[in-house]
């Protein structure tokens, strides 16, 4: 595996870093790479924190878990155990069954899952009648081929009747504090979020007379949902869930060091240590648990080095386009989370959220390994894990913004996949839409942050458009930036952006406008009445941005409160219920983004309700009037 690339900066050039990272060359590194690793020419003072007093908890890792394909398989084992709980039948010893011929292992998953696949697509998961099943002799020849044996009885005696129930039953009960199968109802740690336990039943929400799952610990209704001996619904369907335990005990960075400081620091064998790694990693019989501190925030902290390479500094320096948000503190973005790593801790393959830049540096520690895969591969990454996990991506359509999925860079098929070796007093930077992942190999402590530059925007747009299909919710409004520029291009004698970037912001602003305005003056024409919301402040909504329940998506321009209520009820002898617009309103799900809102339109008119609301978060007036201007201003250029 080729090695990414390292930039050896003059100290000029690192003195400008948002400048030199924008030169034609380092771009094409990073296209090409997806990553590079940059060398100082001088160390920056970077770490704000007082190692002696700072303390933190740490995420309890297990490594075999987090092996997309491990994890599948013993989600499904839990299913279909719980299954036969529910139905009072014989439990399934394991996840596997052994063939008496050649003692081959034959994973239950992969059996169901590659009868779905015979029938289905990239885009849909096809349930076929059970009868048509049983008697292909089409698909039992290709499973024969597949696993090199009949698995015609495996399958009747073990998967049948979960088939069938699962051609009647896929409708997954939304649950805020959803919890992981892998974990037992009894399991806690200090992530819980206040409210998780309260006993209330998870469909209507009311608190009396309640069954409680034996598998999940959440209550229901038996008149709400089926709860067969003991087991709910949820559990038998599976929601994907999974999310790291976090451990009570909190350490202080010395303290961990020296309890998880590798033996082997001076003279490390990485190819050793990779193999180690990746085979505890694909072993599902593997137990080992790793302890990560990582996306640690450091809260009350005081900038040791005013350097534009000090993390710190990074995100706001002159060249920045963050500038240009009026929130600038973002937790994690643009204010950098500290990591502190273990011998095997990990953090799985992920892109940075909005397709931004991402910038990591090592105080101290062992080689931290990395693996990168350039945006050019990044669909047919994808691809290639949808092929791998398929209905769990159904369930999560977020799965690979949740940094809790892994597969080995060795096993990928026509992927070009690229390595670094970060050490001390090292910078690894990632671009827009890499891929990356990687693992320590021992106790380490880097900081890491978010960036953005003049050439992100058009990933930044992208990113909207991308969120809306996984439902991930953005961290920052992209429009409100490129506002916020033209206002400055417009307004201000000051103005140092390229002018070929001005024209590239006030053309995606010119394209969101028309579309929002066709679409609001489409639903003004159903609607009685619409509302210029000009402080969300006034509204009690305290939150910076409302979110479509729908697909995720800030609603920039405007958005519909929807009344819930069927307007069938609004008979006179019927009292009537009157949404409001407040933050309790909002969490109930009532909010649509005005294409949503129309799509919901579409597929069922009756949904109207007479009083259902057009709001407008932004004037369209005033955006009118700020195109004109740019647009004449640029005229002249």
């Amino acid at each position: 595996m080729l090695e990414i690339p390292t930039v050896y900066p003059t100290k000029e050039e690192f003195d400008h870093p948002l400048d030199y990272l924008s030169q034609p060359r380092i771009k094409r590194l990073g296209k090409n790479f997806g990553m590079i690793k940059l060398i100082p020419p001088q160390i920056v003072d970077n770490l704000s924190i007082d190692v002696k007093t700072f303390r933190f908890n740490v995420r309890l890792q297990h490594l075999s878990q987090l092996q997309i394909v491990n994890r599948c398989r013993l989600l499904f084992f839990k299913q279909l155990n719980n299954f036969n709980l529910s139905k009072k039948k014989k439990l399934v010893p394991y996840c596997y069954v052994t063939t008496d011929v050649t003692n081959q292992r034959l994973f239950l998953y992969d059996i169901f899952i590659e009868v779905l696949r015979f029938y289905s697509n990239d885009d849909n998961l096809v349930y076929r009648d059970i009868k048509h099943i049983v008697s292909d002799a089409a698909l039992w020849r290709h499973l024969m081929k597949k696993f090199q044996v009949n698995v015609h009885p495996i399958f009747e005696a073990y998967l049948n009747d979960y088939y069938v129930y699962l051609t009647q039953n896929r409708y997954i009960i939304p649950d805020i504090y959803p919890k992981s199968l892998l974990e037992g109802p009894d399991s806690q740690d200090d992530s819980s979020e206040d409210g998780e336990d309260d006993e209330y039943c998870l469909v209507c929400h009311h608190d009396s007379h309640l069954i409680m799952c034996d598998s999940c610990g959440k209550w229901f209704h038996s008149y709400c949902t089926r709860i067969s001996n003991g087991i709910c619904q949820n559990c038998i369907i599976g929601n994907g869930y999974y999310g790291f335990r976090v451990e009570k005990e909190q350490y202080m960075i010395d303290e961990f060091e020296k309890l998880f400081c590798s033996d082997d620091v001076e003279t490390p064998d990485i190819p050793k240590l990779e193999n180690e790694f990746w085979s505890i990693v694909n072993n599902i019989d593997n137990n080992k648990i790793v302890r990560y501190g990582a996306d640690l925030q450091m809260r009350n902290t005081k900038v040791s080095s005013m350097h534009p390479m000090n993390l710190s500094n990074l995100p706001t320096c002159a060249e920045s386009l963050f500038n240009n948000l009026s929130t600038k503190n973002i937790s994690g973005m643009t204010i950098p989370w500290l990591y502190v790593g273990s011998k095997f801790s990990t953090f799985c393959w992920h892109v940075e959220d909005q397709y931004t830049y991402s910038i990591n540096y090592q105080y101290k520690g062992c080689s931290k390994v990395w693996y990168s895969i350039p945006e050019f591969y990044k669909e047919k990454f994808e691809r290639q894990l949808r092929k791998r996990a398929p209905d769990l991506f159904v369930k999560q359509p977020d799965l690979m913004h949740q940094l809790i999925s892994l597969i080995s860079p060795y096993e990928l098929e026509q992927i070009p996949v690229f390595k670094a070796i970060q050490n001390p007093n090292e910078y690894i930077i990632t671009f827009p839409k890499c891929y990356h992942s990687g693992f320590n190999t021992g106790f380490n402590l880097n900081e890491a942050v978010n960036f953005i530059t003049e050439d992100w925007l058009k990933y930044g747009i992208q990113s909207i458009n991308d969120y809306k299909i996984t439902k991930k919710q953005s961290i920052f409004d992209c429009f409100e930036l490129v506002i916020n520029i033209l206002r400055e291009f417009s307004y201000d004698a000051t103005n140092t952006h390229n002018v070929s970037f001005v024209r590239s912001c006030y053309s995606s602003l010119l394209t969101v406008y028309n579309k929002n305005l066709r679409m609001s003056r489409k639903i003004l024409s159903l609607l009685e009445t619409s509302v210029l919301v000009s402080n969300f402040d006034d509204l009690g909504i305290t939150d910076d941005y409302i979110f479509c329940s729908s697909c995720g998506t800030i609603c920039s321009w405007s958005f519909v409160l929807h009344n819930k209520n069927s307007a069938n009820d609004l008979s006179p002898n019927k009292k009537r219920r009157v949404i409001t617009m407040d933050t309790s309103n909002i969490a109930k799900g009532e909010v649509y983004c005005l294409e949503d809102y129309s799509k919901m339109l579409e597929r069922d008119p009756l949904l109207l309700h007479p009083y259902d609301k057009l709001y407008y978060s932004k004037a369209f007036r005033e955006v009118s009037q700020l195109l004109k201007q740019s647009g004449t201003k640029l005229d002249k250029m």
